[in-house]
């Protein structure tokens, strides 16, 4: 009897296990069809926003609280990724602004602050795969005066939004979208005007910048799994030029041979023409420090983006891979840029007609609260934010991001 019964409970076991895995199996081979299917394997163009029109996911007021002081006061409430650098941050970045604010983060403040700032990554408590099941929200403030902006700030978009926002929460966003209520993007240049032109000194000789090149492409990566599949077009424009890859992704994690690791960002990066500068996700007007860092470089930066986020950008300063019908396309055009030296410098053309804009995202901030805005919050926080084609994440979309990188490196 023991023996039929143990035959019995380790045949189930067996069929059980056989069953998991043939269930595995099967689903991987769906999604390598699916994959395939739907093109993820070549670049897709993720599609243009249409949506320019906001007003319907805010609530503005006729009555409004605002009080003039010499000095407004921000309490920040939530750190910068685990971390108070940003208010260290803050504190310099203000005491060149034109206008005078205070910064803290000692909570017993709260009642005596005109805004309280939250940053938008750590609004809940967990974070994975997890969270986005279980929705956990920091402790927020049990008070609030009528008179207070709630801001919250972002320079990175929430395709990784770990939980839900209550409405009318939040006043004020403070993020890379032009439609926030401060812009507030990584760097944003801005075409002078005749008088600020005929101010700038002039260069007694145009600048080659081909002539500081000794190399010809390069990106460095670091997140392996993305919904923008970076990798694969890595992969794909290796065939056709000489593209030197580095990074945790890569496998290339250290420096190339004597190059110490305090240079192994900008001094090392900087001999190379081309930058692959592409984000790990198709978000509205997202345009990271990989794009800006490439034109500190004074290398022509390679994007994968929308028409919509190009308007961002500086014009004839860069290479897309959607204007162009395939990567090979695209690696020959980088050819012919690469051995022509005008060509080359003729991507740098329009630094003589534009300028940073240096104020900090405090500063920003700063002159709003004293500047007499209407009142204002946002009814449905969640679909402004998912107003997008940034896709948020989702346990599925992770399983996904996971398993197409799992068949990239199996070679599929």
């Amino acid at each position: 009897m023991f023996r039929t019964l143990k035959m019995y409970f380790g045949n189930r076991r067996t069929r059980t296990r056989n069953f998991c895995i043939s269930i595995g199996l099967f689903f991987c081979i769906i999604y390598i069809i699916r994959v395939n299917h739907t093109g993820l394997y070549i670049v897709k163009y993720p599609g243009d926003q249409q949506n320019r029109n906001f007003d319907e996911y805010l609530m503005k007021y006729v009555n409004n609280y605002w009080t003039k002081t010499d000095t407004k006061k921000i309490l920040f409430w939530t750190p910068f990724f685990n971390s108070w650098v940003w208010l260290d941050d803050a504190v310099k970045a203000l005491k060149t602004c034109p206008v005078s604010c205070s910064v803290t983060n000692d909570r017993a403040t709260l009642e005596d602050s005109d805004a309280v700032l939250f940053h938008a990554n750590d609004l809940w408590k967990h974070k994975g795969f997890f969270a986005t099941i279980h929705n956990v929200d920091v402790e927020m403030p049990n008070t609030r005066s009528p008179n207070q902006i709630w801001a919250v700030l972002s320079w990175e978009p929430l395709m990784y939004m770990w939980g839900t926002i209550k409405p009318h929460v939040f006043n004020w966003t403070i993020m890379y979208r032009r439609e926030s209520t401060i812009y507030n993007p990584f760097t944003s240049y801005y075409k002078m005007s005749d008088e600020e032109l005929n101010q700038q000194p002039k260069a007694k000789e145009t600048t080659n910048y081909f002539k500081q090149k000794s190399k010809f492409a390069t990106t460095l990566v670091s997140n392996c799994k993305d919904q923008a599949r970076r990798y694969r077009i890595i992969k794909e424009l290796q065939k056709y030029i000489d593209l030197d890859y580095f990074g945790y992704c890569s496998g290339n994690i250290n420096c190339p041979a004597g190059v110490p690791a305090s240079e192994c960002g900008h001094k090392h990066l900087k001999h190379y023409k081309f930058y692959l500068a592409f984000e790990n996700s198709y978000c509205r007007d997202y345009v990271s420090e990989k794009f800006w860092n490439a034109v500190d470089r004074r290398q022509i930066p390679v994007i994968a983006t929308t028409k919509y986020n190009t308007e961002l950008l500086p014009p004839k300063s860069y290479l897309n891979v959607f204007d162009f019908p395939n990567i090979k396309a695209l690696a020959e055009q980088m050819i012919e840029i690469g051995q022509n030296e005008t060509l080359f410098n003729s991507y740098f053309d329009w630094m003589q007609s534009y300028k940073v804009d240096s104020t900090s995202s405090y500063c920003r901030m700063c002159k709003e609260l004293h500047a007499n805005r209407p009142a204002q919050s946002y009814a449905d926080m969640e679909g402004w934010l998912q107003d997008d084609v940034c896709y948020k994440s989702t346990p599925w979309s992770l399983v996904s991001e996971f398993l197409d990188r799992l068949m990239f490196d199996l070679g599929f």
